[in-house]
């Protein structure tokens, strides 16, 4: 397996991963993607898009919608599925978790992105 990591991606950020990838002898390199941010060679069809957390998943959709978007029609274009990879905590494990789950950001309304 060969791992294509996008060259966009924050080699901080992406250590962990990395070492992981090192530690089972997977083959990686960084490169531009066109979408996405780890793609395997064996199958180009999907992409991994990986968020830090649910705070980042909220600013992408509402703040940065537009970009967000067209992220999604050029994965489309040319036949990429994407794949989110939310790195949250612990505490998130089930979309019922993320349902409820508050966003310390919005002080007046920790429940906005749910729509109640």
């Amino acid at each position: 397996m060969t791992i294509q990591i996008d060259s966009r991606e924050k080699p901080k950020a992406i250590k962990n991963i990395v070492a992981e990838f090192d530690r089972q002898n997977i083959t990686h390199f960084v490169s531009k993607l066109p979408c996405g941010d780890y793609m395997s060679l064996d199958n180009a069809r999907f992409a991994i898009d990986r968020k830090q957390n649910l705070i980042e998943v909220c600013s992408n959709v509402c703040q940065d919608h537009k970009r967000f978007i067209n992220e999604l029609k050029r994965a489309n274009k040319i036949g990429i599925r994407l794949i989110f990879l939310i790195e949250h905590s612990q505490n998130i494990k089930t979309l019922d978790d993320v349902k409820t789950w508050r966003n310390p950001r919005l002080k007046e309304s920790p429940l906005a992105v749910s729509g109640e």
